[in-house]
């Protein structure tokens, strides 16, 4: 360090002293690599290093080492920084070391003080060092666990979406294929309601001629007969069946359509007096409820 000895404090730094330092600069517990420096000459009051950083020296009293805070214009972020320096002063030991009464044993003491005081000053570095790089893991280590804690939620969701979307699927398949096989499983329903009603004509027809007292109707009728029979046996393999009740039976609002109700000695309410036309089922289905009449005696 060269500093001016006129009319000047030789234990403060000022304008135009020069040192040889090593500094260097942390952002809260993170260190900043690019401002780190070893062996830096600079001179007071020539901003050689960071513009502002000489005015934290100047007016300093000499020594070894300095801890100091300074507030940093980040222009980029337009932001100011909280920034703390750790600063070595080199010139100042070597000149203890190279002064004029370094012989003596009062010197020789104090140098050993600044070494113990060194050595404390680099052990304290050490376990602050050693601090940073054990959070440091421990941040990486809580990233790592919440990392694979994410992805296997992540994949748990994946395993319920693509259940409940194969769940849907099969729903709606079992849906659409049902609905097709009801449709061609009833597929004759509405050729049949307008056949049924000619053929049950047909069959009223029959049953008038072969009461007629003339021979001629009944051999002509008996043919339709035979005819009719053949036709409901061929229904009858096509699954259509005819609901033809018995006189007697009780009402079922399913199969049979109440075309008349009247009075009866004979039978009770509900039961089935007459029987009109019969009716047909395709399947399980009603196509035509078999037209009836019943007994109502409490009308």
């Amino acid at each position: 360090m060269k500093m001016n000895k006129e009319n000047k404090d030789e234990n403060i730094y000022q304008i135009g002293d020069e040192l040889t330092l090593d500094i260097m600069a942390f952002n809260g517990k993170e260190k900043i690599k690019k401002w780190e420096r070893k062996n830096i000459k600079i001179k007071l009051g020539n901003d050689n290093y960071i513009k502002g950083f000489d005015e934290l020296l100047i007016g300093q009293e000499i020594k070894d080492y300095y801890s100091l805070d300074f507030k940093y214009e980040n222009t980029r972020l337009n932001e100011m920084e909280d920034i703390h320096f750790e600063v070595h002063n080199k010139i100042d030991l070597l000149k203890d070391l190279n002064g004029d009464d370094k012989s003596s044993k009062k010197d020789l003491k104090k140098l050993k003080e600044k070494i113990k005081e060194k050595e404390k000053e680099i052990e304290a570095l050490e376990k602050l060092v050693a601090s940073y790089k054990s959070e440091e893991e421990k941040h990486k280590f809580l990233l790592t666990t919440k990392e694979l804690e994410f992805k296997d939620k992540i994949h748990e969701v994946e395993k319920k979406m693509t259940s409940i979307i194969d769940t849907k699927v099969s729903e709606q398949k079992n849906f659409y294929e049902q609905k097709a096989s009801e449709e061609k499983k009833y597929a004759a329903q509405k050729l049949l309601e307008s056949i049924l009603p000619i053929i049950n004509n047909i069959e009223l027809a029959s049953q008038w001629g072969l009461k007629s007292e003339n021979q001629e109707v009944k051999n002509y009728v008996s043919g339709f007969t035979r005819l009719l029979e053949q036709l409901y046996n061929a229904l009858q393999d096509s699954n259509i069946f005819k609901i033809d009740p018995n006189i007697g039976d009780t009402y079922n609002p399913e199969n049979h359509e109440i075309l008349e109700t009247t009075q009866s000695s004979e039978f009770s309410d509900e039961q089935i007096l007459a029987v009109k036309a019969p009716g047909f089922m395709l399947h399980d289905r009603v196509i035509i409820p078999a037209k009836i009449v019943i007994v109502k005696n409490n009308q």
